[in-house]
């Protein structure tokens, strides 16, 4: 079972966090920023859930420490902070972190995400998803339409994964935006109708499309018989 070390100083937050994942992974809960330093020896977490504003130490030294230590610098961080806007947003992901979700946030989007992120590192969710005619090949990256390959950028793949692995379920604009993000491209609004649109007609011969969901998301679904 893969482990998660999460470090936030609101006992409500650790709570909330590890009701959603403790059911699929090993959840270790600190509050402080030296408990932090002192579980990723102990504990040696596959993923750290770190709070940006901590008592005792800011999240960002934390993470900046962790990625000059040779035991430390591949843990994937996610920072989950209260801090809003592009300048944290951006700050975060200088310093290494695969996501960064704001507070408050659904705990079915932390899940995703998550999952997302071991599925990324280790295809543990599966090596194809399989929906009718259109096959998403996870450890290499290959989608199939009809048994004809379909030719995907890397954030095209990305969105289309996780809106297959979450069929029929909303998956948010800023999730999206995430996954854009941690490409290393500049992203926008207007990026995702464009990626969205892209996909679309890659996959327009396949059982599923992507329904738009107003000031929401996107979901795929099935298209009607």
């Amino acid at each position: 079972m893969k482990k998660i070390l999460v470090v936030d100083d609101n006992p409500d937050i650790r709570r909330l966090v590890s009701e959603t994942l403790k059911k699929s992974y090993d959840v270790k809960l600190e509050s402080t920023g030296k408990g932090c330093l002192d579980e990723i020896q102990n504990f040696s977490p596959d993923l750290l859930i770190l709070d940006i504003m901590l008592p005792d130490m800011d999240g960002y030294n934390i993470a900046s420490e962790l990625k000059l230590k040779e035991h430390s610098k591949n843990i994937p961080i996610i920072f989950l902070s209260a801090k809003v806007g592009s300048p944290s947003r951006s700050i975060g992901y200088k310093l290494g972190a695969i996501n960064y979700i704001e507070k408050p946030f659904e705990p079915y989007e932390l899940s995703v995400i998550v999952d997302g992120v071991f599925s990324n590192l280790t295809g543990e969710r599966g090596e194809i998803i399989a929906l009718e005619n259109l096959q998403i090949d996870l450890s290499r990256q290959e989608v199939k339409v009809g048994g004809a390959h379909v030719s995907l950028t890397s954030s095209e793949f990305k969105i289309l994964t996780t809106l297959a692995q979450n069929k029929g379920d909303v998956v948010k604009r800023n999730m999206i935006l995430d996954l854009i993000r941690i490409e290393g491209h500049d992203v926008n609004e207007r990026i995702v109708d464009t990626h969205i649109s892209t996909i679309r007609k890659k996959i327009k011969k396949s059982e599923f499309s992507i329904k738009s969901v107003y000031s929401e998301g996107y979901r795929l679904i099935k298209k009607a018989s």
